[in-house]
């Protein structure tokens, strides 16, 4: 992204934003920044099926030539478990710290004093069945993101077996689909300042800036926990294992993390990171078409953190009593509830009502969550793309 496209990009977000300080949802300027907002996000999401899918299929196939695959794997999994979790001890040390909850004066709202019981089973079978989808082309139309992943890694896999006639026939058509996939993210990227000004309009004039102030505890302790993780645990392993200056990697990653900021959505800033990585952090393709894909789904560390952050702010705010055992449930939940979360805007609260279902936990407390939703999913989504990104560049390093 040239300098030019920044300054509109940062253009386009003050524009919005003085525009949603001035519209109400009712006016037909707010319908047209909507519609706008909407084609925007319709038109990054459009790629994004075929792009992971052939993204996958390829790196893992060329690694496969290569004898690669199960290594990368190890590692790549490796990284991502230990980052998720990792975040999650991040964002529960700070709300057990800050204590965001017993600022809401809502203690003894209700009478939730049992201690907390849960069984996980039914969570977890629920869970492995997303990985193998009885119809392909249903998970496809549905976005079932871990269903797709599995198959495409199956079916990269298995092209190096099959004779090589067919296999380079298949590996070909699989590069020129990934090929066509980028070449249509950059024509939709060159309406990213107008996007932007539509999101950020629309985003202002529903929520208001009167909304941040009634749940401003919360939102300020996921901004604390984000910025720790952002900027003093991911640069730590950027400088100690990859060697390389955090600053550089998020100048590199700079267009992705402007557009994760204003859609929210992993699956839409996709396409843009891989080019980022590719292009700009000059990372291989068959170590980027293989691990970013997958740690969409698999490494969701901003999510990770709030799902954590977010229960216990709610069992703060109603006076839930919590030990140090509900502790290690509840971050071992969000570590296990992030992982193939849905990449859309504010997919992550449907998790974090599982997590409060399972453990009994009032349902009511989400409301205290949507207030400042919106503005917590933009910093969400940075952060999420921003560490998959590093575990990215650290696994390249390896």
């Amino acid at each position: 992204m040239s300098r030019l496209s920044l300054i509109l990009v940062f253009t386009g977000m003050i524009l919005g934003a003085i525009l949603g300080l001035n519209i109400s949802p009712e006016s037909s300027i707010y319908g047209l920044v909507d519609l706008i907002g909407q084609l925007f996000m319709n038109a990054l999401k459009l790629v994004i099926v075929p792009l992971v899918v052939s993204s996958i299929i390829t790196g893992v196939a060329k690694m496969g030539e290569e004898e690669g695959v199960a290594a990368l794997g190890l590692r790549s999994f490796g990284w991502f478990i230990s980052l998720t979790t990792i975040a999650t001890l991040v964002g529960l040390l700070v709300v057990v710290f800050l204590e965001p909850g017993l600022q809401q004066g809502l203690q003894g709202a209700s009478a939730y004093k049992e201690p907390i019981t849960c069984t996980i089973g039914s969570k977890l079978k629920e869970i492995a069945l997303k990985f193998f989808p009885s119809n392909i082309f249903e998970a496809a139309s549905q976005g079932q993101m871990l269903g797709l992943i599995v198959f495409s890694l199956i079916f990269g896999s298995l092209i190096p077996k099959i004779p090589q006639e067919y296999g380079k026939t298949l590996l070909s058509f699989w590069k020129g689909v990934f090929e066509v996939m980028m070449a249509m993210t950059r024509l939709f990227m060159k309406f990213l300042p107008l996007g932007v000004f539509a999101l950020i309009a629309k985003v202002i004039a529903s929520t208001g800036i009167e909304g941040i102030k009634s749940s401003g505890w919360f939102f300020g302790a996921m901004a604390v926990a984000y910025a720790l993780y952002f900027f003093v645990v991911l640069s730590f392993f950027l400088i100690t294992f990859a060697k390389v200056n955090p600053w550089t990697h998020m100048k590199a990653m700079g267009p992705a993390l402007l557009t994760a900021f204003t859609t929210t959505s992993s699956a839409a800033t996709l396409p843009v990171a891989i080019e980022c990585l590719e292009d700009r952090a000059k990372i291989p393709n068959r170590i980027v078409g293989f691990t970013f894909p997958v740690g969409t789904s698999f490494h969701m560390a901003g999510t990770a953190i709030f799902e954590c952050v977010a229960v216990i702010f709610i069992g703060q705010a109603f006076g839930v009593p919590m030990t140090a055992g509900d502790y290690v449930l509840i971050t071992l939940l969000s570590i296990l509830l992030s992982a193939g979360v849905a990449g859309i805007p504010s997919g992550c609260v449907v998790s974090a009502v599982v997590i409060l279902t399972m453990l009994d936990m009032p349902l009511e407390g989400v409301a205290l969550l949507f207030v400042v939703e919106r503005f917590v999913d933009m910093m969400r989504t940075t952060v999420n793309v921003y560490s998959n990104s590093v575990c990215t560049r650290l696994i390249a390093r390896a």
